[in-house]
This record gives structure tokens, sequence and C-alpha cells, in this order.
């Protein structure tokens, strides 16, 4: 059996950050939302990121923010103003390989 990897806990995210963060999320990458919106997010994220490290909740939401971004369609309860078309499924897949590409800030 392989043993787990050494690792620094996370930091933890103030409540006021969290606080700070659920009304951003809330306001720009909530049902209806645009590329405006959840870049500004994307930029309170990395405003966080810095200021209290990479905490979970902050993780989290950069995740989020960058994937709703990617998707350039509208699709299930979510709703793009600026790309109101629904678009053919694909299928995609984030792999451990990729994701910090994808999260990095």
């Amino acid at each position: 059996m392989t043993e787990p990897l050494p690792a620094d806990p996370a930091p933890d995210l103030p409540d006021g950050a969290l606080r700070l963060l659920r009304r951003a999320m809330t306001r720009d990458a909530g049902v209806v939302r645009d590329a405006g919106g959840l870049t500004r997010l994307v930029g309170e994220i990395a405003a966080l990121e810095a200021a209290h490290g990479p905490a979970l909740p902050l993780v989290a939401a950069r995740l989020v923010a960058k994937g709703a971004l990617a998707r350039r369609e509208s699709r299930g309860a979510h709703f793009r103003t600026d790309c109101p078309a629904l678009a053919a499924p694909v299928r995609s897949r984030v792999t451990l390989a990729s994701a910090p590409a994808f999260a990095a800030a």
C-alpha cells in the first residue's frame, strides 16, 4: 500500500472574506450570468487568494467560475445573457493532470 503524500493543510478563510465570496458568487455565478460578471468574479477570487491563500472555498469558487466562463452557452438552469443559445452537448473531462492549468488564477 502506498503512503499518502505529505501536505500542508489548506488555510482557513476568515468569516468576512467568506461573506464577500458568497455575495460575489451569488451576483456573478448565479442562474443568470455573463462573461463580464464571471471575469470580474475570477479577479475577486484571485484577490481573496492573494490575501488569504488557497483556502478550499476559494479553490472551489475558482473552478466553478472558470468552468462557467469556459462554457459559452446556456445549459440547464444556468442562462448566459451573452450566449443565450443552447449548443449540442459535448462530453468533457477534467483530469488531475489538466486541472491545475484550468484552475490557475
